[in-house]
């Protein structure tokens, strides 16, 4: 009995195993399985190829100065109204503002300029000042190409519109029937549209501050070739870098036109002296007043030949609403020119891009000068052929103790 039920359990499990077993193969090998492996020698379908789309094309940039000054811009675009800022302003109203901020729009009517103008005697300095052919009443050429010879053809071009915009948005960003842009064209635009890498060189803006003189030792104009000289040439920072900062949306998009030119920001002055007690009646107060082109990347100041800065130090104190000064000392930040054509350069006091200067000084009270408050001040002015005109550019004042 007990033989007989042990074979009869041993049957059975025999038969379970097998039961699982053929469960497991019909599993692996099954309709379904065999279905999913599909036809002996056949792969997998390749993932369709997605082409790369082709590359933009970039058109062709456009010469901006590829001829003397004053410029013929050639044809007015289609869709735009005409030359002057004014068309610019509904669409470009950002640029336009700022631009009409800028010594750009009035450089051809400041005092620089005028006596800059009076001076040297010939018109060929307004051709940068009123770069359109179209801003000038006649035409001028100058025989043998001497400056001093200038001949004189009336204009039928002229636009007196334009005349008044002095350094228009034409003047730079209008060829042939195109609108020219920084950058290659992305977008639409209501007239034509081209580019020009020259907008974004300082070589360009080179075409109109820099300028020699025929015959002159120097250049007249050196803007250009002191930023080359400069350690901010050396590494690359451009003059629109500094001068076309970022536009009214905060970031460098184009729109800043107004060609910042403070020359405060280009300048530190430190004031290095011993102590801040000065003695009426006693030794003078001796230290020295340091200035350091620290922004410029170019001289300080740089531009017309004829204009200068002039630093005044000096001890100041305010007694019932009057001013008394004492100690006062002068300098004068500038070139030196001859008086007459070439104009040589036979001097030059500026500071040069990252230039320090220390300046002696010493300062000192009579035994009955009030006893203050008083301050060691230092002021720069701007100059246009040695005489100040309105507004000073930097202004520092130390507090001085007076016993």
């Amino acid at each position: 009995m007990s033989f007989q039920r042990h074979r009869a359990g041993t049957t059975r499990r025999s038969l379970t195993f097998r039961l699982a077993l053929g469960l497991t193969l019909w599993g692996l090998c099954g309709p379904d399985a065999q279905a999913g492996r599909g036809k002996k020698g056949s792969v997998p379908e390749p993932a369709p190829v997605v082409e790369a789309p082709p590359p933009p094309v970039i058109p062709e940039p456009i010469p901006l100065f590829d001829s003397p000054l004053p410029a013929d811009v050639g044809a007015l675009p289609d869709g735009l109204a005409n030359l002057s800022a004014q068309g610019c302003n509904a669409c470009h109203y950002q640029s336009h503002d700022s631009w009409a901020q800028s010594t750009h729009a009035t450089g051809h009517t400041t005092p620089a300029f005028t006596e800059a103008l009076r001076e040297v005697g010939t018109p060929a300095c307004q051709v940068c000042h009123l770069p359109l052919s179209a801003q000038h009443v006649e035409i001028v050429a100058f025989d043998a190409e001497d400056v001093n010879r200038p001949l004189h053809e009336e204009n039928p071009e002229y636009q007196a519109s334009l005349h008044t915009e002095g350094v228009t948005c034409a003047a730079c960003h209008v060829r042939n029937g195109t609108v020219v842009a920084a950058e290659p064209p992305t977008g639409q635009a209501p007239h034509p549209v081209g580019w020009s890498p020259e907008l974004r060189a300082s070589s360009f803006c080179g075409t109109c501050h820099q300028l020699t003189w025929p015959g002159a030792n120097q250049p007249l104009y050196d803007t250009f070739g002191e930023w080359q000289r400069s350690p901010q040439g050396v590494a690359g920072i451009t003059c629109q870098d500094c001068h076309m900062g970022p536009g009214a949306s905060g970031t460098h998009d184009g729109s800043n036109h107004v060609f910042d030119a403070a020359r405060g920001r280009a300048l530190s002055v430190l004031v290095d002296i011993p102590a801040t007690i000065l003695v009426r009646g006693g030794d003078p107060l001796v230290g020295e007043i340091i200035l350091q082109n620290t922004g410029a990347g170019h001289a300080w100041p740089t531009g017309s030949p004829f204009r200068g800065v002039r630093l005044d130090i000096f001890l100041e104190t305010l007694i019932d609403g009057k001013v008394t000064r004492a100690a006062v000392q002068t300098l004068h930040l500038a070139r030196e020119l001859e008086e007459e054509p070439p104009f040589a350069s036979v001097g030059d006091t500026r500071l040069s891009a990252g230039e320090e200067r220390r300046i002696p000084w010493s300062g000192s009270l009579k035994h009955d000068a009030a006893a203050g408050p008083w301050f060691l001040v230092v002021t720069t002015t701007a100059t246009v052929r040695g005489t100040p005109q309105e507004g000073e550019v930097v202004h520092r004042r130390i507090p001085v103790g007076v016993e």
